[in-house]
């Protein structure tokens, strides 16, 4: 069988403790260097994860708060009163 993502044959009849070890394989590596390497990415991806998050909010509280202005500029154009130029900007 082909695995269509990877585009390499699987075994499907492969024993449950050679999965096993396949698997196990995969989630811990003996290489410390390589531990190392992987920490590294890991942090590196939590910051900017945590960069993009911040950015994200911060774009969301702006338009909000533009919304809210624009909603106030609306209401006081609409219900008669004469805004003074100054207060629009």
């Amino acid at each position: 069988m082909i695995c269509p993502i990877f585009l390499f044959k699987i075994k499907p009849n492969l024993s449950y403790s050679s999965q096993h070890q396949v698997s196990k394989s995969h989630q811990k590596p003996e290489n410390p260097g390589l531990q190392k390497g992987l920490g590294v990415i890991t942090s590196s991806l939590s910051y900017i994860r945590n960069a993009l998050e911040e950015g994200r909010t911060t774009a969301e509280n702006r338009t909000a708060d533009i919304i809210q202005e624009t909603r106030k500029l609306h209401i006081k154009k609409t219900s008669g009163l004469n805004v003074p130029k100054t207060e629009i900007n």
